[in-house]
C-alpha cells in the first residue's frame, strides 16, 4: 500500500502557499491533516487490493462498534460476520494487488504468513501454497492517459462488445477531474468508466514486492 502525504489546499493560492498537490473541496485543509479536535494525519492511497485479514467496521454514535464482513484474502473475498459462513465469492481485478510466480505461471495472490493464497481464475478456486516455493511477488500497474489526466486502469471488462476499463485519475486536482466528469469516490479519489479506445499511452510496470524472506 502506497501514501502520499495530503498537502495543498482548495484554491490555487493554497497550492502555491504549500508546495502540495492536493487541490480539493473544504473541509479539505491541505495541511495533511484532517480537521478534527486532535491531529489525525490524512493520506492519499494509491489505487490497491483490499490486504489480506482486512476487517469491515460500522461505527455509529451510542453504539458499540459492529463487525460486519472479513476479507480473507484474494480467492476467498468477503465472509459475512455472523457465524453463518456467508460470503461474496472472489472476484478480483488482474489489475490491482499482488501476483505470485508459482513454477513459472503468475496468479493473484496474497502472502498470509508463510503462505500464499493463490485465486485460479480458470475455477475461481483457492489454493495455497508454501512460500518458499514461488519464485516471486509482484504487483501490476497498467497506466494510461485520458483527457490528459494520468490514470489507472482498475478493471476491465465488454459491454456490448465494447471493450471498457475503469479508470481512476492518478492527479490531485479536483477542478480537472470535475470538469471532465469523473466521479468522485471520496476525497481526492475520482473514477470513470470509459471505452478503452479513449485511452492513450497504455503502458504496464512491474514492481517486485519484498515478501520478507
Amino acid at each position: 500500500m502506497r501514501f502520499e502525504d495530503a498537502i495543498g489546499g482548495t484554491t490555487r493560492e493554497d497550492l502555491r502557499r504549500t508546495g502540495g498537490p492536493f487541490l480539493d473541496r473544504a473541509p479539505f485543509t491541505g495541511t495533511g491533516f484532517a480537521p478534527a479536535g486532535t491531529a489525525v494525519p490524512v493520506w492519499w492511497l494509491a489505487p490497491t487490493r483490499v490486504p489480506a485479514g482486512a476487517r469491515l467496521v460500522r461505527f455509529a454514535d451510542g453504539l458499540p462498534p459492529q463487525r460486519l464482513a472479513d476479507y480473507v484474502d484474494v480467492a476467498t473475498g468477503w465472509v459475512v460476520a455472523g457465524g453463518d459462513g456467508r460470503r461474496r465469492p472472489a472476484q478480483p481485478s488482474p489489475l490491482v494487488g499482488g501476483y505470485a510466480t508459482i513454477a513459472g505461471e503468475h496468479r493473484l495472490a496474497d502472502v498470509v504468513g508463510d503462505r500464499v493464497a493463490v485465486w485460479e481464475p480458470a475455477t475461481g478456486e483457492r489454493r495455497e501454497v508454501a512460500l518458499a516455493d514461488v519464485d516471486g511477488i509482484f504487483e501490476l500497474e497498467v497506466l494510461g492517459s485520458w483527457n490528459g489526466l494520468d490514470v489507472r486502469l482498475v478493471a476491465r471488462w465488454e459491454h456490448d462488445g465494447v471493450p471498457m476499463s475503469r479508470i481512476a485519475y492518478l492527479g490531485h486536482d479536483s477542478d480537472l477531474a470535475e470538469g471532465l466528469g469523473l466521479v468522485k469516490i471520496e476525497a481526492g479519489v475520482y473514477e470513470a468508466s470509459v471505452p478503452d479506445a479513449q485511452i492513450d499511452a497504455v503502458r504496464t510496470v512491474v514492481s517486485l514486492v519484498d515478501d520478507g524472506r
